[in-house]
């Protein structure tokens, strides 16, 4: 018995000094990348990668990915896998791989700035990786400086015509065109959003306006507006405009929100879109929309959302600039406004009581005005705004 531990402790260890046959331990280098310096745009062609591969203490199947990434949005463009083969030895080894990405370049002249990613995998997961680059390809000749002429895109962003060009969004709050209080002229969008914890009501709760425009040419995008805005709080809530109000700019399916709020007098918010989007666009996404000859749609929104306080906002002199070709046609076509109404006619839109009372809130559909001001007068709202902007 003796004799037959010794045989079984001395087979253990002869055991534990062998590697483990499926053991991968592998490294991977990318110490050449050869592609085209120049293509044309919309042209196909090819990124020729070669790397390096050791592994040690491996009899696994080696197999490769590379993908080749548009470093700023951070996309993969064209992605390989190439089998690498059994690495037979169980001290491994070093082998050379070569391997060919198929590229398709954005119909856009510009420098493109492009990566080469590898990855190792076995059957069980990833083992080893590397990446090479940046690089860069340029995509046609450098091209002139082109010739733009800046166009305003906007119908009625003074709402001076009322809501003539514009379109009542969801359902939600109150608005109105007001003459009382206007930073030119002598109209202004007003828009007013009760707290939540008056009641509940199914889905977003937001009062806005918005107009959409087609623009053939688009290079770049730029919207200025004025804004006052202020809050009433219940008594046991902060007023906190932040993220209240906001203007959302849609550019062919990708938007920008810039909020607004805490503006006690008229200032101005000033945003280039067309920048704002670039870091978020790849370049062909970025070709499509702002260097295409298509119609691309444009849709201002300005809102305003409930966040536990009883907000006001006023809005006026709305502008939208776009920038296209010289002699180009700025805009195609416009959408416009559901809901008739004039800075002379009708003094308010309750666009909540619909929605209210369809789902059964009976306590929306007498708040107003006068309702609000009687809760101040009785301390259930604190009044943190000159009450002339609430009228």
């Amino acid at each position: 018995m003796k004799g037959l531990r010794v045989v079984l402790f001395a087979v253990a260890l002869l055991i534990s000094m062998i590697p483990a046959a499926h053991a991968v331990g592998c490294s991977l280098q990318i110490f050449a990348v050869d592609y085209p310096p120049i293509v044309e745009p919309g042209q196909s062609f090819q990124v020729t990668t070669q790397m390096n591969v050791t592994c040690s203490q491996s009899k696994a199947y080696i197999v490769g990915r590379l993908d080749v990434v548009e470093t700023a949005p951070n996309v993969i463009l064209s992605s390989t896998s190439f089998p690498i083969g059994y690495f037979a030895d169980l001290a491994g080894g070093t082998r050379n791989v070569t391997a060919v990405n198929k590229v398709v370049a954005p119909p856009l002249q510009a420098n493109w700035t492009l990566q080469v990613s590898a990855t190792l995998f076995t059957s069980v997961s990833a083992i080893g990786g590397s990446q090479k680059g940046p690089f860069t390809i340029m995509v046609g000749h450098a091209p002139l400086p082109e010739r733009l002429q800046t166009a305003s895109i906007l119908n009625n962003g003074d709402f001076e015509n009322g809501l003539d060009g514009w379109s009542v969004e969801k359902s939600y709050g109150y608005l109105t065109i007001t003459n009382k209080v206007a930073h030119s002229g002598s109209s202004a969008l007003k828009l007013q959003m009760p707290p939540r914890h008056f009641g509940t009501i199914d889905g977003a709760m937001v009062v806005g306006v918005s107009q959409t425009i087609s623009v053939a040419d688009l290079r770049s995008l730029r919207v200025r507006a004025w804004v006052m805005d202020g809050c009433y709080a219940p008594w046991y809530v902060s007023c906190s405009l932040l993220g209240s109000g906001r203007l959302r700019v849609q550019v062919g399916g990708f938007t920008e929100t810039y909020d607004f709020g805490g503006c006690s007098s008229w200032c101005q918010i000033d945003h280039n879109v067309t920048e704002d989007l670039k870091p978020r666009l790849t370049l062909a996404q970025y070709a499509s929309i702002l260097h295409s000859d298509r119609a691309v749609p444009v849709t201002i929104s300005l809102e305003l959302l409930n966040a536990g306080s009883y907000f006001v906002a006023h809005l006026d002199d709305v502008q939208v600039s776009a920038s296209v070709p010289l002699g180009s046609t700025p805009f195609l076509s416009q959408s416009f406004h559901g809901v008739g109404m004039s800075n002379q006619g009708v003094p308010e839109v309750n666009a909540n009581v619909v929605a209210a009372s369809s789902r059964g809130l009976l306590w929306f559909r007498s708040l107003s005005e006068e309702h609000i001001v009687k809760l101040m007068e009785n301390g259930f709202l604190a009044k943190q705004l000159p009450l002339e902007s609430f009228n």
